[in-house]
């Protein structure tokens, strides 16, 4: 690669390594036109030095603001995504804890509960499977028999906490009420169990199930209070139901203590009945009596999020695996602020514990404020330290490299970039100006040969698809060899600049392209021209020039500047070639400076054999 007058080694080298991976994937044709334009090698210093306030004003430093905001961007980005990930394992971890502390409460209740109710449970089970119940129900007339079971069952009615003991006989359906204190003499039918009356639906409901037992709360007929009942059936060994008693057990006392426990706004924990109704409530035991004020809702009430009312629905209906041992469901809820749900069954009845626990209760957001302040001092650090590295390892050689290109004159070929305001629109505005130069005369700023046989192809591509015609005119200047050694080079370069202006404005169309083909020879391309057209153009073009009166002592065919030309014209089709015409047209030169000079010879443009 030549070397470009004005720049250092170092500059060439790096302009030359940007060139080559600019045009990497460009054509070969591409790629020979950048080096032509380091061939033409026209730049003057004078002209380099031109640009230099240019680039200063432009504001090198854009692309850095870009990187160092973009680099800032990316470790906030970052930043913000390492936060998120810490919460969320924060999130997730306590969850699991949540879902364990969730599940230690039902167990926890679920155990208490299970010790107060499985006793009692067991207790009144035994009196309803003993022979002296059974003897007497089965004969609650006889003396001896009465006195038997009124002992038993005053030692039932003191073991529940002096809770009553409601008694009913299947044969005459008598219901007995016994109490603490109760004299044998006062053990004596009070009423009849009626299947109407709802306050006797615990009898019948009792009777007509396939347990042997159920819990209820219902209201205690004397004391008007409600408490937890233990219905149970008294059965006789061949299996004739003999009638039942139910007997308060201290469910709501024990849950009571339970529940004050862990009296948290994090921890809610309800009991339900096998049928889904809520009998006791933790939110509820700053309001008094828990089964007193307890509204009777059905545990769906609880919570709307659909993994919980799911849970419910398949705990309810799917009573065998409700009731097993060491039964214990945890459900994530996603719509509620208690996050994990859990539900045990209590032993030995179809009731249970449900659970909900919040698992914001073991996360304190502002925790994170110092880690916060971390990350914005690294981020503050990060910023400097990326502009002061970016400017001194990347832009600052950068911006040298772009003083240097950015000197370099420019023309009209349109590239990648030209419209940024900022380093690369430079380099891309300097590589611009480079192709511009290898398409255009630096002397005569027209097209230069090599342009030239470029838009001719172009044109006999787009005429060929018509069969339009073609013109091409070959020109020389008369003498011209003669006219440098009469005035000097100096004056030659002016003449030629005057010949171009007059090609230039008379073949003035769009289309039409003006090259200097060659030291004193010009080309001249005409798309859709005719020869009368072609002749008409050429014989313009003999008279404008003649008009200049330029003198030239050395011209054989006048006084002053004349040139001569040739002219083909021809149908373009797809067998020819551009070369044919150029050939006719030199060929018709010749003619023309052969026979006088200082005028015009046309020939038909033949096919390419």
């Amino acid at each position: 690669m030549p070397r470009l007058r004005g720049l250092p080694c170092a500059g060439q080298k790096l302009i030359a390594v940007f060139l080559r991976r600019t045009y990497k994937g460009h054509t070969r044709q591409n790629r020979a036109d950048v080096q032509n334009a380091f061939d033409t090698n026209a730049i003057t210093q004078e002209e380099l030095v031109d640009d230099v306030q240019d680039i200063t004003s432009r504001g090198r430093n854009k692309i850095a603001q870009r990187f160092r905001n973009s680099n800032i961007a990316i470790f906030a980005l970052a930043s913000a995504a390492m936060a998120m990930a810490i919460v969320w394992a924060i999130e997730d971890m306590t969850g699991q804890i949540s879902a364990d502390y969730a599940r230690l409460h039902a167990i926890n209740t679920e155990k208490n509960l299970s010790i107060y109710t499985h006793s009692d449970i067991g207790f009144i089970a035994n009196a309803a499977r003993s022979s002296v119940i059974r003897d007497w129900f089965a004969d609650e007339q006889d003396p001896r028999k009465r006195k038997d079971a009124h002992a038993l069952m005053m030692g039932v009615v003191s073991s529940l906490h002096g809770s009553s003991l409601y008694i009913g006989i299947q044969k005459t359906l008598a219901e007995y009420s016994i109490e603490a204190k109760c004299a044998l003499s006062d053990m004596q039918p009070h009423a009849r169990l009626d299947p109407s009356n709802p306050e006797d639906a615990w009898y019948f409901d009792l009777m007509a199930s396939d347990r042997d037992y159920v819990l209820n709360v219902d209201t205690d007929k004397k004391l008007h209070k409600k408490r937890v009942w233990l219905n149970h059936k008294v059965v006789a060994p061949d299996g004739e139901l003999l009638g039942a008693f139910t007997a308060g057990v201290p469910l709501a006392w024990a849950a009571e203590k339970i529940f004050s426990g862990y009296q948290d706004a994090s921890v809610r924990t309800v009991i339900m009945d096998g049928k889904g109704v809520v009998t006791l409530d933790s939110s509820l035991l700053d309001k008094g009596d828990l089964l007193l004020d307890a509204p009777d809702m059905p545990i769906q009430k609880v919570s709307s999020d659909p993994a919980f009312l799911a849970a419910m629905e398949n705990h309810l209906s799917d009573s065998h695996d409700r009731l097993q041992p060491g039964a214990l469901e945890v459900i994530q809820l996603a719509t509620n602020r208690l996050g994990y749900a859990t539900i045990a069954h209590i032993e030995s009845t179809d009731w249970a514990v449900v659970t909900l626990y919040e698992p914001f209760s073991l996360f304190d957001p502002t925790k994170l404020l110092p880690f916060g302040a971390i990350m914005a001092a690294l981020l503050a650090a990060f910023a400097v330290a990326s502009s002061i590295l970016s400017y001194r390892l990347i832009f600052r050689p950068l911006g040298q490299l772009i003083l240097n290109l950015s000197r370099i004159k420019s023309a009209e070929e349109n590239i990648y970039g030209l419209e940024r305001d900022d380093e690369f629109g430079i380099l891309s505005n300097v590589i611009h100006r480079l192709l511009n130069e290898a398409h255009h005369d630096p002397l005569t700023g027209l097209h230069n040969r090599r342009s030239m046989e470029k838009e001719m192809h172009r044109a006999m591509g787009m005429l060929s698809r018509s069969g339009g015609m073609l013109s091409v005119l070959m020109i020389d200047v008369d003498c011209f060899k003669g006219y440098n050694d009469t005035y000097g080079h100096d004056a030659g370069d002016l003449c030629l600049k005057a010949i171009a202006s007059v090609l230039a404005s008379t073949a003035s169309r769009t289309d039409d392209v003006v090259a200097r083909y060659g030291g004193e020879e010009f080309a001249v391309i005409l798309p859709n021209t005719d020869k009368d057209g072609a002749c008409a153009i050429a014989q313009k073009m003999l008279e404008t020039v003649r008009a200049l009166k330029m003198p030239h002592s050395a011209n054989a065919a006048a006084d002053h500047v004349t040139f001569s030309l040739g002219v083909a014209t021809g149908a373009v089709n797809r067998t020819q070639n551009q070369h044919a015409y150029f050939r006719k047209a030199d060929e018709a030169l010749y003619t023309s400076k052969h026979t006088g000079r200082n005028k015009y010879t046309w020939l038909p443009a033949q096919a390419a054999p």
